[in-house]
């Protein structure tokens, strides 16, 4: 897990906290107290097709808010081959 510092703004009363990353703003779930989890943020595209085997390429951007309240859905690639 990391951290880092950001300009959160408190909007219970639209959903939760809004953060703004790299030009992008991203929601998240507020925790009792003054904290707040944005899960599932991508670091970078991902790595299929073309981008396989190839360096980390940047998010594409985009418009409006993105929900960050769910962890990815990736299983590990080998869990369902072995049984």
């Amino acid at each position: 897990m990391f951290s880092f510092g950001v300009a959160v703004s408190a909007g219970a009363a639209d959903g939760g906290p809004k953060v703004a990353i790299t030009g992008e703003v991203i929601q998240g779930t507020a925790l009792p107290g003054s904290e707040a989890v944005c899960k599932g943020i991508a670091f970078a595209q991902s790595q299929v097709g073309q981008l396989r085997w190839r360096q980390p390429m940047p998010v594409k951007p985009w418009t409006g808010v993105r929900e960050a309240l769910t962890c990815g859905g990736a299983k590990c690639a080998t869990s369902s081959a072995i049984g």
